[in-house]
């Protein structure tokens, strides 16, 4: 096998008080087909309270292209990124949060970036909650941008992908990943990034910058299985709208960027404050012009581990619809219909008893239901994971509550809590 023919991939983590998941992922990504002179793995502890860095350490003791690093209060300030560094020095900004890096309360020379922390500066970007402001939580957003934007300045090669450390890839993901930004008639091994051009304007267009897969949720009751097949419904649609040109988010748990496309934003660092890190990298890459693809086979099907209640959920989706808040005003008011699609029906049933009949009512809800699940027995042939279709009808129930329940508890003034920190932005 000719390994020079294999580009160069760090897989990056960032892990905190995962000490229940973080072997299996480990284990996982030491089973890559890849070759393993072409690849690193590089694992950021993010503060991690319980034995999470200790059972790290001795698992990579005899593992050369696995890496761990503290990102903590002695990590030190990052460089700005060389683009950004270039267009300060030509006096080039952009609009929307990106490259107005002074105007976000960052203190930015040519040289360092200053963090606010409790300890430097005593301003953070994202509010947290005082006793979980630790050192290392400040610039580029809260906790996993910072560790992710620490990590990113060590990649070696011109790709490289996230996934998170409660996640199970499978052996061939890297090329499979690879495949979404693979180029027609590229030189020698054929990974060579081009630029491709657009004929209407005769201007350069830039090609492929982010990648992303499809995530199963791995349980064995109900609610897990539930879970499930809301992970696929979702990343389904998102597939769907991507093959129209609409560009909806990216998911950090299995992603791959084009190391150009990040050094053009600036990296993780020159992103507004967000708890949604992956949404805000994926929608800068998108607005500096390059493309996206979302992947949907069982080559890029990542495993991860389901949420253990109710709770939980909501604070996850609460954080996830912090993001998509930010999305196009017509996806937002979708995401709404969705949600509020059987409140609605039955009011209309109620209140507009001569427009709105029982059979009419009925016929409304059993085509909605119908087409739903038709869309999601696809989905579930092409990951081969038919086993879900059982439950297609309680997830209808499930649905509708957990949408109704979520845009409450998203309007209330409750502070999201993950991964053992508190933010309320």
């Amino acid at each position: 096998m000719n390994i020079h023919k294999f580009p160069f991939v760090s897989i990056l983590i960032a892990a905190r008080n995962e000490q229940d998941n973080i072997i299996d992922c480990l284990s996982a990504l030491e089973h890559l087909t890849w070759p393993k002179e072409k690849f690193e793995v590089l694992i950021g502890n993010d503060h991690s309270e319980d034995n999470t860095k200790t059972l790290v350490e001795d698992y990579i003791k005899d593992k050369s292209n696995f890496h761990l690093h503290d990102i903590n209060n002695n990590s030190p300030p990052l460089p700005p990124s060389p683009s950004e560094t270039e267009k300060r020095r030509n006096g080039e900004t952009e609009k929307g949060g990106i490259g107005e890096t002074e105007k976000r309360g960052r203190q930015v020379t040519d040289s360092s970036i200053h963090r606010f922390t409790d300890s430097g500066g005593g301003r953070c970007p994202v509010d947290i909650e005082p006793a979980l402001r630790d050192g290392g939580l400040g610039f580029g957003g809260a906790g996993k941008s910072n560790v992710l934007a620490h990590l990113a300045r060590k990649v070696k090669g011109d790709y490289f992908l996230t996934t998170d450390a409660d996640i199970q890839i499978p052996e061939n993901w890297i090329e499979e990943m690879l495949k979404g930004i693979k180029m027609q008639g590229s030189r020698e091994s054929g990974w060579m990034h081009e630029q491709t051009c657009n004929h209407a304007t005769m201007q350069p267009s830039k090609s492929i910058g982010i990648v992303t897969g499809v995530t199963l949720i791995n349980g064995n009751n109900i609610f897990h299985h539930l879970q499930a097949i809301d992970w696929l419904f979702a990343l389904g649609m998102i597939k769907a709208l991507s093959e129209l040109k609409i560009p909806v988010t990216a998911m950090g748990n299995n992603m791959l960027i084009v190391k150009k496309a990040y050094d053009d934003v600036g990296g993780y660092e020159y992103l507004p404050p967000s708890i949604t890190e992956d949404f805000f990298l994926f929608r800068a890459i998108t607005k500096k012009g390059w493309q996206f693809k979302n992947l949907f086979n069982t080559g890029v099907l990542v495993k991860s581990v389901p949420l253990s209640s109710i709770i939980e959920l909501l604070h996850q989706r609460k954080r996830w619809m912090k993001g998509a808040m930010q999305l196009p005003f017509y996806l937002v008011c979708l995401l709404f219909i969705q949600a509020l699609f059987y409140p609605v029906i039955v009011t209309a049933l109620l209140t507009l008893k001569e427009l709105i009949t029982l059979p009419i009512f009925i016929t409304i809800a059993a085509s909605k239901f119908l087409l739903q699940s038709l869309f999601i027995a696809l989905l579930l042939q092409k990951l081969k994971a038919k086993y879900l279709l059982k439950y297609l009808l309680i997830y209808e129930v499930y649905s509708s509550i957990l949408s109704v329940t979520l845009l409450i508890f998203y309007f209330l003034p409750i502070k999201v809590r993950w991964k053992g920190r508190v933010y309320s932005a």
